[in-house]
């Protein structure tokens, strides 16, 4: 599959397919992502793993783009120019535009451009947009909504065990239950343990253990909260 590579430093996460999301109670979603010729929005809140499943969407379609509005919406909509030619775009952080006239009416002519071309689109939001330009709002009530419910504890554990696992690290069923019980569980959080273990297990040649890991939680708490006095003291 090739998804476009735009010239804004905009690069899809190694590990963003739909293979490697874990569903959970969202099997719906993502049987729907996998439909080429789906118009689609897909509503969270931050962290609950849509930005995965729009570039996990861009990379199994050809001839695709990923646009993280929260990352180019300073950059002005004229970016939005000459995709219309696409088969699919997918447009991350939709909410952003809102009340942006200028980001609606290009978001508009996007939408209409692509329809005429015979692409598609995908927009994720953390809650439907409050878009001013009445012709947007009844092209976003075009696609088919899809909420994203939360994992339940089963999945989150599934979740790090299969990121560790994707990184060359063996991270045992009793580990992950001391971690969850221990940190923030949403998508978001969970990966950026994923990233710390996967660091903190290298630096030291340590296999992912509990005694391993509470040490490197009290690393970090005792980080954060260091950071979190001197901020206080300022």
């Amino acid at each position: 599959m090739n998804a476009v590579q735009l010239p804004l430093g905009i690069q899809l996460a190694e590990q963003t397919t739909l293979e490697q999301f874990v569903a959970g109670p969202n099997q719906a979603t993502v049987a729907a992502l996998r439909d080429p010729t789906a118009d689609m929005v897909v509503l969270g809140p931050v962290g609950c793993g849509k930005s995965h499943l729009l570039q996990a969407a861009a990379r199994n379609h050809d001839y695709s783009a990923y646009l993280p509005l929260r990352k180019l919406i300073e950059r002005g909509p004229g970016m939005l120019e000459a995709l219309e030619s696409l088969s699919l775009v997918c447009i991350d952080d939709a909410d952003e535009a809102a009340g942006e006239t200028d980001w609606e009416r290009a978001l508009l002519r996007l939408v209409d451009g692509l329809r005429s071309h015979g692409g598609h689109w995908i927009a994720a939001s953390r809650t439907p947009p409050h878009f001013l330009t009445p012709d947007l709002r009844s092209r976003w009530a075009w696609g088919a909504q899809h909420a994203l419910a939360p994992l339940v504890d089963a999945d989150r554990k599934q979740l790090l065990i299969d990121r560790c696992g994707g990184r060359g690290m063996t991270l045992p069923g009793k580990v992950a239950d001391y971690l969850l019980a221990r940190i923030p569980r949403d998508n978001s959080s969970l990966m950026a343990w994923v990233q710390r273990l996967d660091d903190a297990s290298l630096a030291a040649g340590r296999r992912l253990t509990v005694p391993f890991v509470r040490n490197l939680l009290a690393t970090t708490l005792d980080g954060a909260q260091a950071v979190g006095e001197h901020a206080s003291q300022e």
